[in-house]
């Protein structure tokens, strides 16, 4: 891992920030217009600059809101140059109504015009067992050029059956416009076709200047805060430690500025990461460390309640009930979030190629690390008086031993009161790595590094440790593939409830693409929606609604 220094971090945070002149937009396509709580909605992502400079950055941010823009959930997804794709599983719990889906890039916070362009969405609990009303915003829909040179024609079948066949024709000047071509074939919904051919455009809310906004590439900018519990004023010059327990321990530190803001540029983190974060210093508990939330703010809907008639309560009733099926038939697949993996540029960690690495269980059982450092760890030097513990390692360099403490980890976590490892025997210590120099990691000394790692590494530990923040992070979206089965062949005798039948994208457009799905046991009309994200950065859209009694 490579040893970054302030200054140079600094120049390369600035230099990146040069990069947000131009004006972004963001567009999302999501696979639906409404889904039952539990549900997974899953989407593309479209990021325009008119120059297509945004090659430069490829994370895009995706948010679930209430209409009253409060936050529900997000995800951060890594896109090529101008596209991508992802999934946002929706919360079980979530009440029925509608919600606000939003997307949008770090740059855009320094863009004081910039506008966000929202999809609205859905959503049926599960668990209601009677739905009269809904909770219904005012919107203007933004709508893109209408693809009427697109014919979507149904090929002749027999009425109401549930494999179709449809052709959808392309006229050749669409097809050389055409970035990539997204066709989505899915159950009409009475309660949310209105707003299921556009975007509700509203200004991004700026409630203070924006941090650090440069572009993301394969990272997530991580931002907070540190401030005094004695007075609640802003600390500067702190030194703020992030890091990772792995097997491989990732470690970086940041300078609060005159603010007393920090801020972490965590790269090629996937999944949901415990991220430990905490001040370098020798008197902890005077100050406190708080994050800002990766979100974006627009301004709340106009709501009011809509009263269902009788086919729109019937069908919000159908879906929950074919939810409930579907779980009971089916074993019911969550897309794993909570997986976690960094990936490493190199062999070593962070303090570099150990001096030497002592395996305890290679040798007779010891009950203590006062034992394991007398028979085992040559070089380490521990004791204990009284109520203290010192820790000291013999400097290579110098043929002495160092003044101070080592840098100290514990199962790659940073710790600075030794009490911690006092209790530790061979049975549970795996391997120790010690560094009998004096070692540097940017512009920080240490008398040496000593790193113990357990046989079950754990952070639970530092909840109860003063000064220490433990924060599960959303880190980048692993990649996971489309979760749709586009073809015909279906078990008959299983209930089928999907409410999306088909979705594909096409990057090389032919004159004419047909699609085979099967629709579901859910009655319904069918949907089918034509994207075109075109080479000029733009959007085109062709919808069409075919009665299917």
């Amino acid at each position: 891992m490579n040893k970054k220094y302030s200054a140079i971090l600094l120049l390369f945070v600035f230099v990146m920030g040069l990069t947000t002149t131009a004006q972004e937009k963001v567009f999302l396509i999501p696979d639906r217009t409404s889904c039952v709580s539990g549900d997974t909605v899953w989407f593309t992502t479209a990021v325009f600059d008119g120059t297509r400079e945004n090659v430069a950055g490829n994370v895009v941010h995706v948010q679930l809101d209430k209409l009253d823009g409060k936050h529900i959930t997000r995800v951060n997804i890594v896109s090529n140059e101008i596209t991508g794709r992802g999934f946002l599983p929706v919360p079980d719990s979530l009440s029925s109504g509608t919600y606000v889906l939003k997307a949008f890039t770090n740059v855009q916070m320094a863009q004081t015009s910039a506008v966000v362009h929202q999809r609205l969405l859905t959503v049926y609990n599960r668990f209601d067992t009677e739905i009269s009303s809904l909770n219904y915003p005012e919107f203007s829909l933004q709508n893109f050029d209408q693809l009427n040179e697109i014919r979507i024609v149904k090929n002749k079948g027999v009425e109401g059956s549930k494999p179709v066949s449809f052709t959808i024709n392309i006229p050749e000047e669409i097809q050389n416009e055409a970035e990539e071509m997204i066709v989505t074939a899915r159950l009409a919904d009475v309660n949310s076709e209105a707003f299921s051919t556009g975007w509700v455009s509203a200004p991004l809310v700026q409630k203070e200047a924006a941090y650090m906004p440069f572009r993301e590439k394969n990272g997530l900018l991580i931002k907070g805060k540190i401030f005094s519990n004695q007075d609640g004023k802003e600390v500067q010059g702190a030194k703020i430690i992030l890091s990772i327990s792995d097997t491989l321990p990732y470690f970086d530190y940041c300078i609060s500025d005159s603010l007393g803001r920090f801020y972490f540029y965590l790269r090629n983190a996937y999944g949901i990461g415990d991220l430990i974060v905490q001040e370098l210093t020798e008197t902890p508990g005077l100050n406190s460390i708080e994050f800002y939330e990766n979100y974006i703010e627009t301004p709340a809907f106009v709501t009011s309640q809509k009263f269902m008639n009788n086919e729109e309560r019937s069908y919000a009733e159908d879906l929950i009930k074919a939810a409930y099926f579907d779980r009971f038939f089916k074993t019911y697949n969550k897309i794993s979030t909570d997986t976690f993996s960094i990936s490493t540029e190199f062999s070593y960690p962070f303090y570099g190629k150990p001096t030497a690495s002592f395996y305890p269980e290679e040798f007779i059982d010891l009950p203590d690390f006062q034992e394991i450092s007398r028979e085992i760890l040559r070089g380490v030097q521990y004791r204990e008086r009284k109520d203290e513990v010192t820790i000291r390692l013999f400097d290579h360099g110098t043929d002495n031993i160092f003044n101070d403490e080592p840098f100290k980890l514990l199962d790659g976590v940073p710790v600075f009161d030794p009490k911690i490892f006092s209790d530790m025997g061979t049975s549970r210590i795996k391997k120790v790595d010690a560094v009998f120099y004096k070692q540097y990691f940017g512009d920080l000394g240490f008398s040496g590094v000593l790193a113990v790692y357990t046989h079950q590494p754990s952070t639970t530990w530092v909840e109860n440790i003063e000064g220490v923040n433990l924060i599960r992070y959303q880190c980048l979206q692993p990649e996971s593939k489309w979760n749709f089965k586009n073809t015909s062949w279906r078990r008959t005798n299983t209930p089928d409830f999907k409410k999306v039948f088909f979705r594909k994208t096409w990057t090389e457009v032919s004159s004419s693409e047909t699609i085979n799905f099967d629709t579901s046991d859910i009655q319904g009309d069918i949907v089918v929606d034509v994207i075109v994200i075109s080479k000029q950065q733009n959007i085109l859209q062709h919808h069409k609604v075919f009665e299917n009694r």
